[in-house]
C-alpha cells in the first residue's frame, strides 16, 4: 500500500512541474546513484539532476529522494543550506598557502594567506589559480587573496614558486668524497686495489626531482676549461640514477659526474678526480722466489703506479732503472709496491760468491812406505799441509784461497781455509786354494762340514748376506748347499776373492694321508719333506656331514688340535709320518619345500592364516635334497580343522603320515598341508603350507534383479563368505550398514560381486528412474518504473531459485529447482528449471542543460552540463539537424548554440526540441624564456616559447630589444599568432651575451746557444670574422747559468722556459691550454777518446788519452773492475782476462752540453796443460765398475770427469766410471776455461754391450663392445731397477666375439741395454649381456581403437647405442589404451640375453595410464581441448613416449592452464589506447612432473583457448554493442589477438602459444541511453536551503493539487483494503 501511495505523490509532483508553470526547482536532497558500471557519470548527473529538490517555495515542502526501488519518499525537512570545500594543494613546495574557511556556504567568501619559506623567491610565472582561473591579490594585502560568490568546490593551485638554492650532492668513495665541480682533471691521486662502489647523496630543501651520472673511462686527464657547464652536460652522456649507489667493478680508470636536479628546476653538478682500480700486482724481472744466482744480481721492476721497493725491509732506489743484489750469507727479500696498495714479495731468494771447486788428489795402494797426495798451489789457494802417511787410512791436505774476498769454497764453508782427504787404500788379495767339503747324512740334515780353514777366512751359503767368522781348522753343523770362503777383509788387504765349495745331500722322508676319505677332505702342502722340514694338513668337511663328539685328527697316533682355520703344520719332520681321522658323520635333516601353486614353504610356520584362495582343484608338490647320505623317503598329511596354530612335534609324530610326493585337495574347505622327508642317516625334516581355502560358490545379490526398472534410490545386499569387491558400473562400492545403494541415473547399471577365489556375479540393466514434478505457472505484471518480481513460492518439492524481475517492460526469468535431485525431476529430466514473468508496459521529466566557464585547451569540450530525464533518452544538436546522444563539443575560442529535445522509448513519451548559448574563451599563455646566448659578432634576442600549449597546436611569440656586444639586456614579447591564446600581464625579461669561448695555439720556436734563436708565434682560434684581439707573449724562468727571464724579451741563456699567452677583449674568454715550453739548447763540448788496443793476462797498465771544449769535469769508470780498473786521472790497471768497458764522462758546463764516451779493453787467458793415463775400454751391461786417473799442471780449475751419454756410463768427479746402459760413450777428462786460462781435454772411448733376456705376453679378454683392456706381459730379471719402456702390444683386428693373437714387440731404438726375445699371448673377445639395457622410445602413442605400433629408436647399453642388427623389437604392437611392454632380445654371435620396457597408449579420457597418471586440466574459468593440448605438446617435444613410459611406472604428470586474476600491466595500458581493460589475466601453463613444477611459455601452434566474461564485465544495456578482445604482453610484446564473443556463454575464445601477461579489453560501439536505475544511500546526509518566497497564487494551486493528491490516496487505500 505504502508503494503504491509513493508512486501516487511522485506523479503528482511530476504533473505540477510540467503542467502548472509553478517555479520549482531541485532542493534539499543529495542523489546517488548506483556504482554499477553500466550507469556513466553523465546518466548519473542527469538522474541527480531529474531527482532534486524543490526550491522558491513560501512553504515547506517534502523532499524527494530516489530509493533503492526507485520510488520516491517525502522528507519533513524543509530548510537546507549548501555547503562548498575550499581545497589547498597538497604539496606546498616553497611556501604555504592557509585559508581561513575550508567550507563555504553557498554565496558565501574565503581569504587565502601566502607566504614565501626561506630560501624561495617567485618567478615570472607566479600565479595563485581558483578552479583553474588566476585569482589577484588584495589592494590592502599582497598576500592575501578573497573569493567571493563561492558556488561550488574550490580547488587552488600555484605555480611559479623557485628554490634559490641547488641541492648539496656528494660522491663518496671508499674513505674519499668529492662535493664540487672542477675543469681540470687528473689521475694519480687516487688508487683503489679492489671492486668499489660509488655512493651519492643530494639533499635539498625543496626535494630532489631527479639525480643522473656520467662516467668517463678513456683513462685520459680532462680539461674542460675551455668549456662551460651547459657545453660539458650536452656532451655527456647521462645515466639516470636508480638507488644511491654505482658499481665501479667494470672500470680501471673512470671519472664520475653527477648532475642533481631539485624540484624547483636548480641543478648541481659536481665531479671526482681521476680513480684508478688497479688490482694487478707490480711485476719483477731478474730475480724469481727460491731462486739462487752467483754474484751480484740486478732487477728490473714494471709498474705504472709504483710506490716503494724494499729489500730486506729497507726501501732501495735504482740504479739507470735497474736494483742490485750483491752475495751475502743467507736469503734476500724483495717487496715491491704499487700506489693501488698491491704488493708483489719475493722471498728466499740467494746471491752465493763465486765458489772454487776443492781439488781432489788420486788415492795410493798400501806399499808399507810413508806415501804423500800429489798437489801443488795455483793461482786461486796455496797448499799450506801435506804430510802423508804409512798405512791405509785418510790424510789431511790443507789448502788456503788467495782472494776469500770474492770467492768461497765450493763446499759451503765460509773460511778461506779448506782441508781435502789424501787416501792409502787397501791392497787385493788372491782366494784361498786349500777348502774342502764334507756332506750330510740325511735329506735336509744338518752335519755337513768345511774343512783346511784358518781364523784369517770367513764364509757363507750360497743367498746369505753376512759372512761367518772361523775359529778353527774346520766349520761343522751345515746344511746341503753351495758355500763360499775368502780372506777377510784387514787394515791394509781388502778381502779375497771366493773360493766356492758344495756340501752333498742324503736321502728324503715321506708324510702319508688316509686313502679313503668319507664325508672330508685331508690334504697336506708337502707329501715328500727334507730332514727337519714341515708339512701343513688341511682338513675340510663336505656338505651334509658333521663332527661327532669322537672327532679327532692323528699324526702316527698322536691326537693333534686343528686351527681357527682347520689346519695343522707338522714341524721338524725326521721319520716318515702317517695321518688318520676319526669322528664324521651325516646328522642334517634333508632340505625339504612344499609348493602349491606359485608358492613355497620350507619350515613349519608359527601361525596360519589362510589368505590363499582358489576355486579349482590344486596339488601340493614335497620336493627335497640332501648333500649327506642322501633322501630316503616322503610323507604328507592333510589338516582340515581351520586351526589358526600349527601342529606341534609331538603331534607331527602322532598324525596319520601317508608316503607320496604330491597330493591333491578338491572340496570346498580350509586346508594345511604337512610334509615329513628322512634321509639315509635318519634324519627327519618337518614343512607345513599356510591356510589354503578352496572356495566354488559364486556370492548372492538380493534387493535388485538384472533387466529391471526401479523409481528412486534402491539398496541390495551380497552374501559371502570370501567376498572380494562389489562394483557398480566397474567402480568399486562399500557397503553401509552391510547395504548397497543404486541412486536414480540416466541409462542402466551393472553390479560386479567378486569372492577372493575369484567367483563371480554379475547383474545387468537395472534401471532407476526420477520421480517426475510439473512446472508450475505465474501471472504477469505491470511496469511501475521500480522493481518488479513473480509472486510465487517454494513448496516440498522445491524452492525458488532466482526471482529478480526487473524495472522495464520485459520477459523475466524465474529460476527453481529441486530440494531432493536425486530422487525427482521436473518433466524434461532437469534439476533447475525456468518460468516466464513478463512485465507490460506505462510515461518522462526534463531538466534543462546548464552553462559553465570554458577556457581554450586544445581538446574538444562539452559546451554545456548534460540534460537529465527519468524517461527516454535525451539527445544534442549544434544544428538542430543532426542528433546525438553525446554533450556536442567546441574546440576553438568562440561562442556556440547548443539544440536539445528527449526521444521516448518503449515506456515514455517525446520531448520538443529547446536551445541553450554557451562560449571558449582564449587560454593565457606561460612564456618560456630562452636566455643562453654567447657573443657571435651579430645582434641576437632571447627566444620565447609557450609552456602550456595544448597538444598539436603552434603559437609563434614575437620579441623587440636584440643586440650586439657581451652584456645584460631586457627584451618584451609584444604579440601571439594563434587566436585561440593571449598574452600574460608579465611580458618582459632580463638576458645576458656572454663573451665566446676562444683557444690560443703557440708554436714555441727556439733555438741553440750561440747561434740564432727564433721566438714564439701564437694563433687565436675561433674568432668572429672582422674581429682582431691582441695576443701578449710572457717568457719566464731560469737559465742554467742562473739567469732570470720575466718578460716580453725572447731568451738567448741555455735553459727551458714557459712561454705565456694573454688577451683583454670582453667578448672573448681565453680558454684551454695557454702556455708552452720554450728551450735553449747547450752547445756539444767535442769530446774525444782514443782506441785501446787488445792486452793479455799480466800485461802493464796504461793511461787513456782524452780532449774537449770548455771546462767541464773529467771523470771515469770501467763496466767491468774485475778485467781493469781506472782512477780519476785516467790510468788503467789490468786485474784478470776479459772485456771492459772504459768510460769517460764530461760534466756540464753551463752554456755547453755534458757528454760521455766509451772505449772497449779485451784481455786475452793463456794456456795449460793435462794428461791421462788410461786407454778405451770395453764392457759388458751390469760389469762393475773402474776408475780413470788424470793430472793437470795447472791448479787455477780442477780436472773434471765427463760422460757424453750418460745413459750408458756416468763418471764422478775423482774418475769412477759406473756402467748404465748398453752402447758407446766418451768420457772426457778436463778443466774448465777459467779468469785466465783456457779450456783442455782428453777423450777415452768406452764400449758396453748389451744384456740378453725374454719378454712373454700375458693372456687377456673382454666383453663385447668395451674398450680393450690394457695388455700386460712378463721378463726375465733385469739389472737393479730397470725396467722395459716402449714395448708395444698389439692384437689382430677384429670387434666380433672370438679369439685374437696378442702381439708383442718394441719401438725401435728403446730398451738398447738389453737384447730380447718375444713370445704373443692370446686376447679373448666374450659376447656382450643386454640384460640391463634400456631404449629410446620414437611416436607417442594415442588411443585410437586400431593397432599401433611402437617405434623404438634406439637400444642403449651401459651409455652406447645398439646397431639395428644387434637386436630384435617385440611385442610392440597393441590396441588398449595404458601400459603395455615389449622385448628387446639380443641377435648374433654378439650379443646376449634381453630386457622388457614398459610403453603406454596414451588414453582417450581416463588419467590412469599403468601405476602412474597423465593429467590435463584447468584451474580459474577457461576451457581448453584435451586432445588440442596433449597434440600440441607432443609436438614441441613436451611429452615423450619415454616419459609415458615413466608415467606407466608410477610417475604422475599433470598439465595444467591456469587463469588467474593478475595486477595491473603497464604495457598493456599503454598500448591498448581507445579500449578499456575489464580485467587484467596471468595465464600460465604448466607441466607438474611428481610435484615439480615445469613452466611451458612458448608452444610452436596456437592452442584454442576458452575463458568466462566476469560478472561486471557483461554488457547488460541492450542499446550498446559491446566488443570483447584479449590483449597479450608476452617479452615486451602486446598482441591483440582475434577473439570470438559467445553471447549465450558469455565467454570469449582466442588462440595462443604464448602464456603470460594478458587482459580482457573491449570497445563500445555507440552510447544509446536506457533508462538508469538510481539509488540513494539512506545514511548520506541531506542537504537543505530555505526557500523564497514567490507568487501567492501559485502557492494556492499548489496547494488545492496536494489536497487533490490526498483524496486519491485514500480512496485508493479504500480500494485495496
Amino acid at each position: 500500500m505504502k508503494i503504491k501511495i509513493k508512486k501516487i505523490i511522485a506523479s503528482i509532483l511530476t504533473f505540477m512541474m510540467i503542467f502548472t508553470q509553478v517555479p520549482v526547482n531541485v532542493f534539499a536532497a543529495e542523489v546517488e546513484v548506483s556504482n554499477n558500471d553500466k550507469v556513466s557519470n553523465i546518466e548519473k548527473s542527469s538522474l541527480k539532476e531529474s531527482y532534486g529538490i524543490l526550491k522558491q517555495s513560501k512553504n515547506l515542502l517534502s523532499v524527494f529522494t530516489l530509493k533503492d526501488n526507485n520510488y520516491l519518499n517525502s522528507n519533513a525537512n524543509t530548510e537546507s543550506e549548501q555547503t562548498f570545500q575550499v581545497i589547498l594543494p597538497d604539496e606546498q613546495i616553497g611556501y604555504t598557502l592557509s585559508v581561513d574557511n575550508s567550507e563555504v556556504k553557498y554565496g558565501g567568501s574565503c581569504t587565502l594567506t601566502f607566504a614565501l619559506k626561506e630560501g624561495y623567491v617567485k618567478t615570472g610565472g607566479f600565479r595563485i589559480f581558483s578552479n583553474g582561473k588566476v585569482i589577484y591579490p588584495n589592494k590592502d594585502d599582497a598576500n592575501k587573496y578573497t573569493i567571493e560568490n563561492i558556488q561550488n568546490n574550490i580547488t587552488i593551485t600555484v605555480t611559479g614558486v623557485n628554490d634559490n638554492y641547488s641541492p648539496d650532492v656528494q660522491i663518496k668513495v671508499g674513505d674519499n668524497s668529492w662535493k664540487s665541480f672542477q675543469y681540470k682533471i687528473s689521475y694519480g691521486k687516487y688508487f683503489f686495489n679492489n671492486t668499489q662502489k660509488a655512493i651519492i647523496t643530494a639533499t635539498d630543501r625543496s626535494g630532489i626531482d631527479k639525480c643522473y651520472y656520467a662516467i668517463d673511462s678513456s683513462g685520459k686527464n680532462i680539461d674542460n676549461s675551455d668549456k662551460t657547464v651547459v657545453k660539458i652536460n650536452q656532451e655527456l652522456n647521462w645515466i639516470e640514477l636508480e638507488g644511491n649507489s654505482i658499481s665501479l667493478s667494470e672500470y680501471t680508470h673512470c671519472i664520475i659526474f653527477v648532475k642533481a636536479i631539485d624540484k624547483c628546476g636548480n641543478t648541481t653538478y659536481i665531479v671526482t678526480d681521476g680513480l684508478t682500480c688497479d688490482s694487478i700486482a707490480p711485476q719483477v724481472f731478474g730475480v724469481e722466489s727460491n731462486k739462487t744466482y752467483t754474484k751480484s744480481k740486478s732487477f728490473t721492476v714494471v709498474e705504472d703506479n709504483l710506490a716503494t721497493v724494499k729489500v730486506d725491509g729497507q726501501t732501495v732506489e735504482p740504479t739507470n732503472g735497474k736494483y742490485t743484489l750483491v752475495p751475502k750469507d743467507g736469503t734476500y727479500t724483495i717487496e715491491v709496491k704499487d700506489k693501488a696498495g698491491n704488493k708483489i714479495t719475493l722471498n728466499n731468494i740467494t746471491v752465493n760468491w763465486d765458489e772454487v771447486e776443492i781439488p781432489t788428489v788420486e788415492s795410493k795402494v798400501y806399499t808399507g812406505q810413508t806415501l804423500t797426495a800429489n798437489i801443488s798451489e795455483n793461482n786461486l789457494y796455496t797448499v799450506t799441509e801435506n804430510k802423508g802417511g804409512n798405512d791405509v787410512g785418510k790424510y789431511k791436505v790443507q789448502l788456503e784461497l788467495k782472494d776469500p774476498t770474492n770467492y768461497k769454497w765450493r763446499n759451503g764453508d765460509s773460511t778461506a781455509i779448506a782441508t781435502i782427504e789424501f787416501k792409502i787404500v787397501k791392497a787385493q788379495r788372491k782366494a784361498p786354494t786349500s777348502v774342502t767339503a764334507t756332506g750330510t747324512t740325511y735329506k735336509g740334515g744338518t752335519d755337513g762340514k768345511l774343512n783346511n780353514v784358518d781364523s784369517s777366512m770367513e764364509y757363507k751359503k750360497d743367498g746369505e748376506n753376512e759372512w761367518h767368522s772361523i775359529t778353527g781348522d774346520t766349520v761343522e753343523g751345515l746344511s746341503t748347499g753351495k758355500y763360499y770362503v775368502r780372506y777377510k777383509d784387514s787394515k791394509n788387504y781388502y778381502a779375497s776373492s771366493e773360493k766356492e765349495v758344495y756340501i752333498a745331500n742324503g736321502q728324503e722322508i715321506k708324510v702319508n694321508v688316509p686313502a679313503s676319505q668319507v664325508g672330508y677332505t685331508l690334504n697336506v702342502s708337502n707329501t715328500v719333506v727334507d730332514y727337519n722340514e714341515s708339512s701343513t694338513l688341511t682338513f675340510k668337511l663336505n656338505k651334509g656331514y658333521s663332527k661327532t663328539t669322537d672327532f679327532a685328527v692323528k699324526v702316527n697316533g698322536e691326537t693333534v688340535q686343528l686351527n681357527n682355520n682347520n689346519q695343522y703344520t707338522i714341524k721338524n719332520i725326521q721319520k716318515d709320518t702317517d695321518i688318520t681321522v676319526e669322528g664324521v658323520a651325516d646328522i642334517t635333516a634333508p632340505d625339504t619345500e612344499i609348493k602349491v601353486s606359485n608358492k613355497t614353504w620350507k619350515s613349519i610356520l608359527n601361525k596360519i592364516t589362510f589368505g590363499l584362495f582358489f576355486k579349482e582343484t590344486q596339488k601340493a608338490e614335497i620336493t627335497a635334497t640332501d648333500e649327506g647320505s642322501g633322501v630316503n623317503k616322503y610323507y604328507y598329511y592333510v589338516d582340515k580343522s581351520g586351526s589358526e596354530k600349527s601342529l606341534t612335534e609331538k603331534q607331527l609324530q602322532a598324525v596319520d603320515w601317508k608316503e607320496g610326493e604330491s597330493v591333491t585337495f578338491s572340496e570346498d574347505s580350509n586346508y594345511v598341508i604337512y610334509a615329513k622327508v628322512t634321509d639315509k642317516a635318519g634324519n627327519i625334516k618337518y614343512v607345513s603350507t599356510d591356510g589354503i581355502v578352496i572356495d566354488t560358490i559364486a556370492p548372492q545379490v538380493s534387493g535388485v534383479e538384472s533387466n529391471q526398472t526401479y523409481t528412486k534410490t534402491q539398496t541390495f545386499t551380497v552374501t559371502d563368505n570370501n567376498l572380494d569387491t562389489v562394483k557398480v558400473d566397474g567402480q568399486t562400492v562399500e557397503s553401509t550398514n552391510g547395504s548397497y545403494t543404486l541412486v536414480p541415473k540416466k541409462g542402466t547399471y551393472t553390479i560386479e560381486v567378486t569372492d577372493k577365489t575369484g567367483n563371480k556375479t554379475t547383474l545387468n540393466n537395472i534401471t532407476v528412474n526420477w520421480e517426475k514434478v510439473k512446472k508450475p505457472t505465474v501471472e504477469s505484471k505491470v511496469y511501475t518504473g521500480q522493481t518488479l518480481t513473480a509472486n510465487i513460492s517454494e513448496n516440498g518439492l522445491y524452492t525458488v531459485k532466482e526471482n529478480n524481475g526487473g524495472i522495464d517492460v520485459n520477459e523475466y526469468d524465474v529460476q527453481l529447482t529441486l530440494k531432493d535431485p536425486t530422487n525427482y525431476r521436473w518433466e524434461d529430466g532437469t534439476i533447475d528449471t525456468t518460468v516466464k514473468f513478463n512485465i507490460t508496459q506505462a510515461t518522462p521529466v526534463v531538466t534543462k542543460p546548464t552553462t559553465k566557464p570554458l577556457t581554450y585547451n586544445g581538446s574538444e569540450q562539452e559546451l554545456v552540463n548534460a540534460a537529465s530525464t527519468n524517461g527516454g533518452t535525451v539527445k544534442y544538436s549544434l544544428d538542430n539537424k543532426n542528433w546525438s546522444t553525446s554533450i556536442p563539443t567546441g574546440k576553438a575560442a568562440k561562442e556556440y548554440t547548443v539544440y536539445y529535445k528527449v526521444e521516448g522509448n518503449k515506456n515514455f513519451k517525446d520531448v520538443d526540441v529547446k536551445e541553450i548559448t554557451n562560449k571558449i574563451n582564449p587560454r593565457t599563455i606561460d612564456l618560456n624564456w630562452n636566455k643562453e646566448l654567447t657573443y657571435n659578432g651579430k645582434e641576437q634576442l632571447p627566444t620565447a616559447t609557450v609552456n602550456n600549449l595544448a597538444d598539436g597546436d603552434k603559437c609563434e611569440v614575437t620579441v623587440a630589444g636584440a643586440n650586439r656586444n657581451a652584456g645584460t639586456y631586457e627584451a618584451t614579447a609584444t604579440k601571439v599568432s594563434n587566436q585561440n591564446y593571449k598574452l600574460p600581464e608579465d611580458v618582459t625579461t632580463s638576458y645576458t651575451i656572454k663573451p665566446k669561448d676562444i683557444t690560443v695555439t703557440i708554436t714555441p720556436n727556439g733555438g741553440t746557444y750561440g747561434e740564432k734563436i727564433t721566438g714564439a708565434t701564437a694563433k687565436l682560434n675561433d674568432v668572429e670574422n672582422g674581429d682582431h684581439p691582441e695576443v701578449t707573449l710572457t717568457y719566464t724562468g731560469t737559465g742554467y747559468d742562473g739567469t732570470e727571464v720575466n718578460g716580453t724579451e725572447v731568451p738567448s741563456h741555455a735553459g727551458k722556459y714557459t712561454v705565456t699567452a694573454s688577451i683583454n677583449d670582453k667578448n672573448y674568454n681565453l680558454t684551454g691550454t695557454n702556455i708552452a715550453e720554450f728551450v735553449v739548447k747547450g752547445a756539444d763540448a767535442g769530446l774525444k777518446v782514443k782506441e785501446v788496443n787488445d792486452k793479455k793476462y799480466g800485461d802493464q797498465g796504461f793511461k787513456l788519452e782524452v780532449s774537449h771544449k770548455g771546462n767541464g769535469k773529467l771523470s771515469y769508470s770501467s763496466s767491468n773492475e774485475d778485467v781493469a780498473t781506472v782512477d780519476d786521472q785516467g790510468n788503467v790497471t789490468i786485474h784478470n782476462a776479459g772485456t771492459t768497458k772504459l768510460k769517460v764522462t764530461l760534466g756540464v758546463d753551463h752554456n755547453y752540453d755534458s757528454d760521455n764516451k766509451e772505449v772497449t779493453l779485451t784481455v786475452n787467458k793463456i794456456n795449460h796443460e793435462l794428461t791421462v793415463d788410461q786407454k778405451d775400454v770395453e764392457k759388458t751391461y751390469g760389469d762393475e765398475a773402474f776408475t780413470i786417473h788424470a793430472q793437470s799442471k795447472d791448479h787455477e780449475s780442477a780436472i773434471e770427469y765427463a760422460s757424453s751419454d750418460e745413459k750408458v756410463a756416468t763418471v764422478d768427479s775423482e774418475g769412477n766410471v759406473v756402467i748404465k746402459g748398453a752402447g758407446k760413450v766418451i768420457i772426457t777428462v778436463s778443466q774448465k776455461e777459467s779468469k785466465n786460462y783456457k779450456k783442455v781435454s782428453k777423450e777415452i772411448n768406452l764400449t758396453v754391450k748389451a744384456k740378453k733376456i725374454t719378454v712373454t705376453v700375458n693372456d687377456a679378454s673382454k666383453t663385447y663392445g668395451d674398450e680393450d683392456s690394457e695388455f700386460t706381459y712378463v721378463n726375465d730379471k733385469l739389472i737393479g731397477n730397470d725396467k722395459l719402456t716402449s714395448i708395444i702390444l698389439t692384437r689382430e683386428e677384429g670387434e666380433d666375439v672370438g679369439t685374437y693373437k696378442i702381439k708383442v714387440s718394441q719401438k725401435e731404438g728403446s730398451n738398447p741395454n738389453y737384447d730380447i726375445t718375444f713370445k704373443d699371448g692370446t686376447y679373448t673377445i666374450n659376447p656382450l649381456s643386454i640384460d640391463k639395457g634400456t631404449v629410446v622410445l620414437g611416436n607417442v602413442l594415442k588411443y585410437t581403437g586400431e593397432k599401433q605400433t611402437q617405434e623404438v629408436e634406439q637400444v642403449l647399453v651401459n651409455g652406447k647405442a645398439l646397431n639395428k642388427e644387434d637386436y630384435e623389437v617385440l611385442d610392440n604392437q597393441a590396441t588398449k589404451e595404458g601400459k603395455h611392454v615389449l622385448t628387446i632380445k639380443a641377435k648374433g654371435n654378439n650379443h646376449t640375453g634381453s630386457f622388457k620396457y614398459s610403453y603406454a597408449i596414451l588414453p582417450k579420457e581416463n588419467d590412469k595410464i599403468g601405476t602412474g597418471s597423465f593429467t590435463v586440466k584447468t584451474t580459474g574459468d577457461v576451457e581448453i581441448s584435451r586432445d588440442e593440448v596433449i597434440d600440441l605438446l607432443i609436438e614441441n617435444k613436451e611429452i615423450t613416449a619415454n616419459e609415458l613410459s615413466e608415467v606407466a611406472e608410477g610417475k604422475k604428470i599433470e598439465i595444467v592452464l591456469e587463469v588467474k586474476e593478475a595486477q595491473t600491466n603497464e604495457l598493456i595500458e599503454t598500448n591498448t589506447k581507445g579500449y578499456k581493460v575489464g580485467k587484467y589475466l596471468n595465464i600460465t601453463l604448466n607441466k607438474i612432473v611428481n610435484g615439480t613444477n615445469e613452466s611451458i611459455h612458448e608452444l610452436s601452434k596456437v592452442m584454442k583457448v576458452t575463458i568466462k566474461v566476469p560478472e561486471e564485465l557483461i554488457n547488460k544495456d541492450s542499446k550498446t554493442k559491446r566488443e570483447y578482445y584479449i590483449a597479450r604482453s608476452h617479452n615486451g610484446k602486446v598482441d591483440i589477438l582475434e577473439t570470438i564473443y559467445n553471447e549465450k556463454t558469455n565467454s570469449l575464445t582466442f588462440e595462443t602459444d604464448k602464456f603470460s601477461d594478458y587482459a580482457i579489453i573491449y570497445k563500445d560501439k555507440k552510447e544509446l541511453k536506457t533508462t538508469v536505475t538510481a539509488s540513494i544511500n539512506k545514511s548520506n546526509t541531506k542537504q537543505t536551503t530555505k526557500a523564497k518566497t514567490g507568487d501567492n497564487a501559485n502557492i494556492i494551486g499548489l496547494m488545492m493539487l496536494l489536497v487533490s493528491s490526498m483524496f486519491v490516496m485514500v480512496f485508493v487505500r479504500k480500494k485495496e483494503n
